[in-house]
C-alpha cells in the first residue's frame, strides 16, 4: 500500500482495469468484507491499463492518483452520482511528508481545487 493513501484509483470502482472485479461483486451479491477483499485482491488490474470512467482520463500512475469521486471497489455503490467533483490529485512525498497537489484542475468541476482527503 503506498503511504500517499489507500483511497487511489487503482483501488477505485470507476477505474476501467476494476470492472472484472466490480462486475463479480454485483454479480454475486457477496456482503461479507473478508470475502469481498480476497476477491478484490485475485481480481485487481486484470482490466488493461488504468482509466478513469468518470473522467475519461488514462491514469499513469494509479496508486498515487486521487479524487474526491473515489469509491473502494468493496463498497461500491452503482447508484452515486458519477460526476466529476474537484480536480484530479496527484500523491508525492516531499522529502517530510506525502502530499497531494492539483495534477489535472481542466478535469474540475468547481472551484475546489485544493481539495486533499
Amino acid at each position: 500500500m503506498p503511504n500517499g493513501g489507500s483511497d487511489n484509483c487503482a483501488t477505485c470502482a470507476y477505474n476501467r482495469w476494476n470492472h472484472e472485479a466490480r462486475e463479480r461483486l454485483e454479480e454475486l451479491d457477496v456482503l461479507e468484507a473478508s470475502v469481498r477483499r480476497e476477491l478484490l485482491r485475485e481480481m485487481r488490474g486484470r482490466g488493461g491499463e488504468a482509466r478513469c470512467d468518470i473522467r475519461d482520463v488514462d491514469i499513469p500512475n494509479p496508486y498515487w492518483t486521487h479524487c474526491a469521486n473515489h469509491q473502494y471497489l468493496q463498497s461500491y455503490q452503482p447508484d452515486a452520482p458519477q460526476i466529476p467533483i474537484g480536480p484530479i490529485l496527484r500523491g508525492y512525498h516531499d522529502g517530510a511528508a506525502y502530499r497531494r497537489e492539483v495534477w489535472d484542475p481542466t478535469q474540475s468541476t468547481d472551484d475546489s481545487d485544493n481539495i486533499a482527503r
